[in-house]
């Protein structure tokens, strides 16, 4: 029903993804009558852990050692609840990774009551994932942002709502960063109804003078205008 497309001279494709994925794309399927939003385009964040084999043999750690502790350094677990008289309090494990270095300094094995991090046998860093596509709006690379309607519902009505809630993301983005529109159904919806309306019009007119020419009688004109709508 909608594409619109986030472009950008000096903010990277990582962070024009990720405000596209964390940011706009939530907003967006919060509108009533949105059935999906897809980003395409970009690159998308990873935090990646690149194994250096040799420091793998000198530390005798294993690639899987390595998987489950990168796997265990995000998780939540529950603890059960802290029972009291007036109160249940719940007790929980979190274990959120912020940034590189509490990546990077996640246990990936102890040999001889020393731990071993995952930085001591791997490089730790930020990069692109995998890329799979790409978008592009007038000749610039660019982040696509296509929303699809549920069935049954009014696409203008549904246009009109995503409208006010873009026009409701503008002022949170960076400066440099242009927010624009890409397609629009309700163009195309609005431009027939417009062209059907703009032919009954002519072919009003068109009957009018067809009749006055061959009845010649105003009287007969006007019952027979009236009734040719009445009867369709």
């Amino acid at each position: 029903v909608l594409k619109i497309a986030l472009i950008s001279k000096t903010t990277s494709l990582m962070d024009l993804r990720t405000l596209a994925d964390w940011d706009i794309k939530n907003r967006l399927l919060a509108v009533p009558g949105v059935a999906r939003v897809t980003v395409m385009g970009g690159d998308q964040k990873e935090f990646q852990v690149l194994v250096h084999p040799d420091k793998l043999r000198a530390y005798g750690v294993t690639l899987n050692e390595v998987r489950l502790a990168t796997e265990g350094s995000n998780t939540a677990a529950p603890g059960g609840f802290l029972m009291s008289p007036e109160q249940q309090i719940p007790v929980r494990g979190i274990s959120r990774i912020r940034n590189l270095s509490d990546l990077a300094n996640s246990v990936v094995a102890t040999r001889n009551g020393t731990p071993i991090l995952l930085k001591h046998i791997a490089s730790v860093q930020i990069g692109p994932a995998f890329k799979i596509g790409d978008a592009v709006v007038n000749g610039q690379r660019a982040i696509e942002i296509v929303i699809g309607k549920q069935p049954g519902v009014n696409t203008l009505q549904v246009t009109e709502s995503l409208e006010k809630a873009i026009d409701s993301l503008r002022p949170g983005l960076p400066k440099d960063v242009e927010l624009v529109y890409a397609f629009r159904l309700s163009d195309f919806i609005e431009k027939s109804i417009d062209n059907v309306l703009s032919a009954v019009e002519l072919g009003g007119v068109i009957v009018v003078f067809v009749l006055l020419i061959f009845l010649m009688n105003w009287r007969t004109s006007v019952i027979s205008l009236t009734a040719i709508p009445l009867s369709l």
